[in-house]
C-alpha cells in the first residue's frame, strides 16, 4: 500500500510538472504575442510628431469649426503657422498641369486632344476621357466632372480651386455653355449649369499626407458626389474629431480644449509615410508576416494597375499572389522596402535642411561640402512641396534650377 501511494504521488507530481510546463509555454506565447502587438503599435505611431503644438480647426471664414459647424479649411487651419499659399504654389501635386495649359496639340505628346502635359489636361488611356478646352464645340469632360472622376487622386488645390485663367472657381458666373461651370445631364447628355458656390472647392488636403489614417473612402464619396466643400472634412472621419457623411458632419466637442484647440490626444500630425503615398500611387504592404494579395484594379493604386509596381519587403514566394514558378521567386517585391527605405527618403522636399544645399554659384569653389543650411524655422514656414525625383539622371540641382526658390 505504501509503495502504491508513493507511485501515485510520483505520478501526480509528474502530471503537475507537465501542467506547469504547459502553463509556462502558454504564458511565453502570450508574452511574445503581446510584445509583437506592442511593437506593431509603436511602429504605427512612430511617425506622429510628439511636439506639434495644439491648434484650432478653422473654417473658410477663419472661424473655429466648433462655433460655425462648418467644413474645415486646411488653408486657414494650417496657414496660421505655415505659408499654405506658398506650399500650394510650389506643389505639382496641387497644380497637376493647370499652369501649363496650352492649345490642343501643343504639348510634348503632340496629341490633338491634350491641352496639358500634366494630370489635368492630359488624355487618360485608362479612363478614356479628355478634358475639353473652353472653346471645344463638342464637350467630353468638364472641370467639375474631371474632379468627380479623377479628383480622388488629386491632393486638392490647383484646378480644384482655380479656373484656367487663374480666377477662383467660386467667382465664375454660372454658365451651362462653359465647360468650367457645367456638367452633362445623365439623362439627356446635354450640359447643365454647375454652381461652384454651392458645391464648394477642394483645398489642398494636408490631412492626406500628414495624418496616419486619413479616411480616403469617405473623402472619395464626397468628391464623387460633388460635395467638394466637405471632402477635406470627410478625411478626418474615424479619428474621433468628426462624424457624418453626405455633406452632413458634426464635430466632437470633447476633442477640443476650453480654448477651442485640439486636445493633445487628438493631434495626429506626422511626416508622410509610405501608406500616405499609397492612397494615390499604388499598393503598399509592410507586414511581412501577412501574405500580400490584391483583387481588381482600384484607380487609387495607379502605379500598381498600370505598371504592376508593389511596394513591399515581402518575398514573392511568401505572398498570397498566384505567380508562375512562385516557389523559386526568392526576391522581394521592392528592394527599397526590403532595406527599410521610405518613399520620402528619395522623394524629399528639396529645401529640407537635411538634404538641401545651395547651388548655382553661391557655394565657394574651395568647399567640397557646404555646411550652410536653411534655418529649420524658415523651412517649417515655407516647406517646398516639390519633391526630388526618383530619376537618377535628374539630380537635386537640376530640379532646383527648374524652380523659383524664394
Amino acid at each position: 500500500m505504501k509503495n502504491q501511494n508513493l507511485t501515485l504521488s510520483h505520478s501526480l507530481r509528474q502530471y503537475w510538472m507537465i501542467g506547469l510546463a504547459i502553463l509556462f509555454v502558454l504564458a511565453g506565447l502570450i508574452t511574445v504575442n503581446q510584445a509583437v502587438q506592442a511593437e506593431k503599435s509603436v511602429l504605427a505611431t512612430t511617425q506622429i510628431s510628439p511636439i506639434h503644438p495644439p491648434f484650432p480647426l478653422l473654417d473658410e471664414n477663419g472661424e473655429n469649426v466648433l462655433e460655425s459647424s462648418g467644413a474645415v479649411s486646411t488653408m486657414n487651419t494650417c496657414g496660421v503657422c505655415h505659408d499654405t499659399d506658398f506650399i500650394v504654389e510650389h506643389s505639382y501635386h496641387a497644380s497637376v498641369g493647370i499652369n501649363d495649359l496650352t492649345a490642343p496639340g501643343q504639348t510634348e505628346s503632340d496629341r490633338p486632344w491634350d491641352i496639358s502635359p500634366g494630370f489635368f489636361g492630359k488624355w487618360n488611356s485608362i479612363g478614356y476621357r479628355y478634358l475639353s478646352p473652353n472653346w471645344d464645340k463638342r464637350i467630353d469632360l468638364t472641370t467639375p466632372e474631371w474632379l468627380q472622376i479623377y479628383g480622388i487622386r488629386h491632393a486638392g488645390g490647383g484646378p480644384a480651386v482655380y479656373a484656367r485663367d487663374g480666377k477662383l472657381l467660386i467667382d465664375l458666373p454660372v454658365n451651362a455653355s462653359n465647360p468650367e461651370t457645367s456638367v452633362h445631364n445623365p439623362k439627356t447628355g446635354k450640359l447643365i449649369p454647375w454652381d461652384w458656390d454651392k458645391s464648394g472647392v477642394v483645398e489642398m488636403n494636408c490631412f492626406l499626407c500628414h495624418t496616419p489614417a486619413p479616411n480616403a473612402s469617405a473623402r472619395n464619396d464626397e468628391i464623387h458626389a460633388g460635395n467638394f466643400h466637405w471632402a477635406n472634412t470627410a478625411t478626418l472621419v474615424g479619428t474621433g474629431l468628426v462624424e457624418g457623411s453626405n455633406g452632413k458632419y458634426s464635430w466632437n466637442p470633447e476633442a477640443f480644449n476650453s480654448e477651442g484647440e485640439l486636445q493633445n490626444e487628438y493631434i495626429f500630425i506626422q511626416d508622410p509615410s509610405n501608406n500616405n503615398c499609397a492612397l494615390c500611387h499604388g499598393l503598399v504592404h509592410e507586414d511581412v508576416d501577412d501574405p500580400i494579395t490584391t483583387v481588381g484594379c482600384s484607380p487609387e493604386r495607379w502605379s500598381t494597375i498600370t505598371t504592376g509596381q508593389i511596394i513591399s519587403p515581402q518575398r514573392l514566394s511568401d505572398s498570397g499572389m498566384n505567380l508562375a514558378d512562385k516557389d523559386n521567386l526568392s526576391r522581394t517585391w521592392d528592394v527599397h522596402a526590403e532595406r527599410l527605405l521610405k518613399c520620402t527618403d528619395c522623394h524629399y522636399s528639396i529645401n529640407n535642411p537635411l538634404y538641401y544645399q545651395e547651388r548655382g554659384g553661391s557655394q565657394p569653389d574651395h568647399l567640397i561640402f557646404d555646411p550652410r543650411r536653411l534655418d529649420i524655422g524658415e523651412y517649417l514656414q515655407k516647406p517646398l512641396h516639390q519633391f526630388a525625383r526618383g530619376d537618377s539622371s535628374q539630380g537635386t540641382d537640376v530640379v532646383l534650377r527648374e524652380l523659383v526658390v524664394y
